[in-house]
């Protein structure tokens, strides 16, 4: 017998692990393989090594054994790991994979908004942006520069045209408007003003 075992989950897309911030404490890492032909009643053998933060140092190594393997790694504030596998059956055939993983922000931005009071300019328009609403808002993993501003929870957009004819007695009036804040995730939440 020639043919390794086939490993049955190695993805060529990321392995996304949701958290609620930019990092993770700890996460499991598994792989699992069949071999059909050499030593069917003998477990695979399996060996690990683990590069958190994927940038050519690798922290952890280890074996497990059997068809299905799994392992807690505990590493504080890992973003993310390549996990490079190899699986022996019982006639010294060897099959290899990659796995990639990556933590996901799933927590939303904390969106703070303030009131504005603007002036309809001489051509009858004032443009107001979403971030002029922006009263301090954050987000734990997306840097504040690079939040987005929203009048819509569905799309980004950034800006809106006020005229004379939002102002139904000509002089003066409140208009509420909600502000939605885009984290570089995805995630969103939004405030009033």
């Amino acid at each position: 017998d020639t043919l390794g075992p086939v490993i049955t989950n190695c993805p060529t897309d990321d392995i996304i692990i949701n958290a609620q911030n930019c990092t993770v404490e700890s996460f499991v890492i598994n792989a699992t393989a069949t071999d059909q032909s050499c030593g069917i009643n003998q477990p695979l053998q399996w060996n690990y090594a683990v590069d958190i933060d994927n940038n050519g140092s690798v922290e952890f190594t280890g074996t497990l054994s059997g068809n299905t393997v799994s392992r807690t790694i505990v590493s504080p504030n890992t973003s993310n790991a390549k996990v490079y596998w190899s699986v022996t059956d019982g006639c010294n055939n060897v099959s290899n994979c990659i796995q990639y993983y990556r933590v996901k922000d799933t927590k939303a931005p904390q969106v703070y908004c303030k009131n504005l009071a603007i002036t309809i300019s001489g051509n009858g328009d004032a443009i107001i942006w979403a971030s002029d609403f922006d009263n301090g808002s954050a987000d734990e993993c997306t840097p504040k520069d690079k939040l987005r501003f929203s009048f819509s929870a569905t799309s980004i957009d950034s800006s809106r045209v006020f005229t004379c004819a939002d102002i139904p007695n000509g002089v003066s009036t409140a208009i509420s408007v909600t502000i939605w804040v885009y984290d570089e995730s995805g995630n969103k939440a939004s405030c009033n003003a």
